[in-house]
Formats: structure tokens, sequence, C-alpha cells
């Protein structure tokens, strides 16, 4: 899934603000997993294990605007060798590939531990919005 994942939201342009499509397609994907998402406006998140601490892996869904220097198209997802090239993938794009991936689920995903994970996948991030989560995640 982590790979699959990541080309996808590369492919999907998810500007600051214009987050949409990514957090729709995200959501679903979530839902596909076995995963109960939750959605407030383009903000994602679910959580999964049990535990009284809880664990957040936090990682934003939208980027900025390509500059004029990309010579690949960036949503065009690139593997060349082990580096995948496109818009994203080596800024946070990767992390909700990596925090949802599939081992088959979650549950087990970094912290085997006895601990609740939350997972937020925030929009607007990068333009430092109120309506990002964590504020919008309760």
């Amino acid at each position: 899934m982590t790979t699959q994942l990541l080309e996808k939201l590369i492919s999907i342009p998810s500007f600051s603000r214009e987050e949409a499509a990514a957090a729709d397609y995200l959501y679903s994907r979530l839902w596909g997993e076995g995963l109960n998402p939750h959605r407030k406006g383009n903000n994602i998140w679910c959580e999964c294990g049990s535990g009284s601490s809880t664990v957040l892996l936090n990682a934003h869904i939208d980027t900025v605007k390509p500059c004029g220097g990309w010579t690949l198209n960036p949503f065009e997802p690139v593997l060349e060798g082990d580096k995948l090239f496109g818009l994203g993938s080596n800024d946070d794009g990767w992390r909700p590939s990596r925090h949802f991936r599939k081992s088959n689920s979650p549950t087990g995903l970094y912290f085997p531990l006895p601990r609740r994970k939350k997972f937020p996948a925030p929009a607007d991030w990068n333009s430092c919005s109120r309506k990002s989560a964590p504020s919008t995640m309760q």
C-alpha cells in the first residue's frame, strides 16, 4: 500500500486550501483498508489500538505550488532507482502513506506496545490555517 498510496497522492494536486480531491481519496482509501476515518473539512484522521496513552503520528496532505524549476511533471510520480520524484514526495507526502500503510492495519505500525494511535492528515498546513488539524481534531 505504501508506494501506491504515495504515487496516488502525488498525482492529485493538493495545494494549500485546495486539498478536497486528496482528502476525498485518502478518506475513501482508509475506509477501504478497514479503518474508521473521521473528517472535518479536508482534515482526515483515524485512531486505532488501545491503551492509556496515545501516540500521534502527524502528516499533512497539502503542498505548495510547484516552482518553475521542475524538469519532470510534478504530478506524475517517477521512480528512478530507489528515488521517487513528484510534488510532495520529499516533503510530507510520504508520511500518510507510511502511517496508513497496511501491514495488515496500522494497529502494529511502529509501536507494537499497547498504545492508542492517532493518524491525522491535516489540510491547509502549508498556509498555517486555523482550519488545519490538529486544531480541528478532538
